[in-house]
């Protein structure tokens, strides 16, 4: 079936990235984008643009377009990113740097969520867009709130906020069929701007909801390719493709093999989908994001799920429950003064943007070891390494590589009967005793051989205080682990001036943050 003036906007990659923490490889993008290319949807929504975050978030948290250049390859598909009230509405300047114009963007669709229509403020910044170019959409979260609005009031609202799009988020998966019917209804009576849907899929509705959407005037309907997204999903791109798009075959069994080669997989891993945590949660209006939380916390027993999922989201146990899960504090990071690199491989994904923003920046830059991969030598000013077993297995590439020195402790090169005059070396001694820590300017005191603790003690005795880790992801060994959790639970207590920021996930406890809000500091 072909039906006209009905589009699909996909945002698999913002709605699944609650679940993959938005990183996906470049093979499912590419495969993706070449496959919607032929027409199976309009719009790929491509990430969120978050402005900042409590922790480290992946690429598609950010859509930034330098990232993502290569989408502008794509001449038949229309890029929509999407943010959030609450991380924009006290960052007009900020939010103005990450939407510099469609001539320079990729995107051409910027999707404002807000909880309420009340919100006269997000006016300012649906104008900004326009004059830059942009579409601008308003999703309203909890949209069965405004089944009840006085119709008068909400006429105006929309009027007075003039989005391109007026969208309609069931964020909760609460909608029938039936209160799809009367709400678009309704509100196609009160405004003449096209209406959106996004569905989730809490009581097994969110595609029986997108084809009544349909029928009643909606304009464009949200999927998700296997209905990935938050807590239950969303409505699935294949089967609205299917119904809406006149496919060829070619094309449906294109979908099924990215199914079947990418997102089966990422399925089975995550477990999204419905089931009857969400169903419960959908029937009583529960919050969606806090029914996802707690089941993917992994911490809860079923009877205390099922307690939350049968409350509605303004029950007082909801409100206990919201309070004590929260984590919207975003942690606050200084301007990196120094670089620590390690041989872990989890920041590759953002490799290109790391390196240039060690180009572009001119601090102490030092390396643990010696680096695995060759392109990183430019880019240091030191090895460090504490570890007498790694200072011999890597001794020869040391010498190769004179021009840059080895800080290290002097007296491990003369246990180990190393000629020294073979390398460049900066003495910083090093006594390990158990449960100590003492930093001075010329030695140091440490709990374990850990170079990571070498490396950041050296970089503090020379008043660095803001110091940036890269391919820190944690050992295989777990007793390297908890020597590395100690040490740095004692230099968080004797040393609180001191900053440390990993610029990946790790399992260390360190606090994380995305290249691609760092280099705006």
């Amino acid at each position: 079936m072909f039906i006209e003036n009905k589009k699909i906007l996909d945002c698999t990659f913002r709605d699944g990235g609650y679940y993959t923490n938005w990183i996906f490889n470049e093979d499912v993008l590419d495969d993706y984008l070449k496959l919607s290319d032929t027409g199976i949807c309009d719009i790929v929504e491509i990430g969120l643009r978050t402005i900042k975050s409590s922790s480290y978030l992946g690429p598609f948290a950010y859509s930034t377009f330098d990232y993502f250049s290569h989408c502008r390859d794509y001449k038949k598909i229309e890029f929509s990113t999407l943010v959030n009230w609450s991380d924009i509405s006290n960052s007009f300047k900020d939010f103005v740097n990450l939407f510099p114009g469609v001539d320079i963007d990729f995107v051409s669709i910027v999707r404002i969520v807000i909880k309420s229509i009340d919100i006269p403020e997000v006016q300012k910044y649906i104008e900004f867009l326009k004059d830059r170019g942009y579409k601008v959409c308003i999703n309203i979260q909890n949209c069965d709130q405004l089944i009840s609005a006085n119709k008068e009031y909400l006429s105006e609202k929309i009027s007075f906020l003039n989005p391109d799009i007026f969208y309609l988020a069931d964020t909760n998966g609460c909608l029938n069929p039936s209160q799809t019917k009367n709400l678009i209804e309704f509100i196609a009576l009160l405004s003449d701007k096209p209406i959106g849907v996004h569905f989730h899929n809490n009581q097994g509705l969110a595609y029986a909801n997108a084809l009544q959407a349909i029928e009643s005037g909606a304009s464009y309907i949200d999927s998700t390719l296997t209905g990935i997204g938050r807590g239950a999903g969303n409505t699935q791109t294949e089967f609205l493709t299917y119904f809406l798009k006149d496919l060829s075959l070619d094309q449906v069994i294109k979908i099924s093999e990215i199914i079947e080669k990418y997102f089966l997989p990422l399925k089975k891993e995550y477990l999204w989908g419905e089931n009857y945590f969400y169903f419960l949660s959908g029937s009583n209006n529960q919050s969606a994001s806090l029914m996802h939380n707690l089941i993917n916390n992994k911490a809860y027993s079923e009877k205390s799920l099922i307690k939350l999922a049968t409350s509605s989201q303004n029950d007082s146990i909801s409100t206990l429950v919201r309070q004590h899960v929260s984590n919207n504090n975003n942690y606050l990071m200084n301007k990196p003064e120094a670089i620590i690199i390690a041989n872990g491989q989890d920041w590759l994904i953002e490799r290109n943007q790391i390196i240039e923003y060690l180009k572009t920046n001119d601090l102490e830059t030092l390396h643990i070891n010696y680096p695995k991969e060759k392109y990183v030598l430019p880019l240091i000013k030191g090895f460090c390494s504490c570890d007498p077993i790694k200072i011999i297995n890597d001794y020869k590439l040391y010498s190769k590589s004179k021009k840059t020195p080895l800080i290290c402790p002097l007296n491990v090169l003369e246990k180990l009967e190393i000629d020294q005059k073979e390398m460049n070396i900066i003495d910083y001694s090093c006594k390990v005793v158990s449960n100590k820590l003492e930093i001075n300017i010329n030695e140091c005191t440490i709990p374990s051989v850990q170079s990571l603790c070498y490396c950041l003690v050296y970089l503090y005795s020379k008043g660095y205080k803001n110091i940036l880790l890269v391919g820190v992801q944690g050992f295989k060994d777990e007793k390297k682990n908890y020597e590395a959790i100690s040490f740095l639970n004692l230099i968080n207590i004797q040393y609180p001036d001191l900053q440390i920021t990993s610029i990946s996930k790790n399992c260390l406890g360190i606090k994380s943050k995305s290249i691609f809000e760092i280099r705006n500091l």
